[in-house]
């Protein structure tokens, strides 16, 4: 069976050098249609003040649990902490 994939495309920038402002745009069904979004996106206020660099496209597999099926422990506190603010 062929893996179902979704898209999430994010606008990410350093506010300074601990903050990171993240702005979750949505959930596409290619890579494709969330990259036609960022040329949307990148002409409108506050977005346009930022480089495309800024838009953040990443896949997922659909149904897709098996990373953390065991749960996480007290130690990888910092890195959960990390994947939830960086890309």
């Amino acid at each position: 069976m062929e893996e179902l994939k979704s898209y999430t495309l994010k606008h990410r920038y350093l506010v300074d050098e601990i903050y990171i402002e993240s702005k979750f745009i949505g959930v596409f069904s290619s890579w494709e249609e969330a990259d036609k979004a960022i040329d949307i996106f990148f002409v409108l206020p506050g977005f346009k003040d930022y480089p495309r660099d800024c838009f953040i496209i990443k896949e997922y597999i659909v149904n897709d649990y098996d990373k953390w099926k065991d749960g996480f422990k007290e130690e990888q506190l910092d890195l959960l902490y990390w994947l939830c603010v960086l890309p």
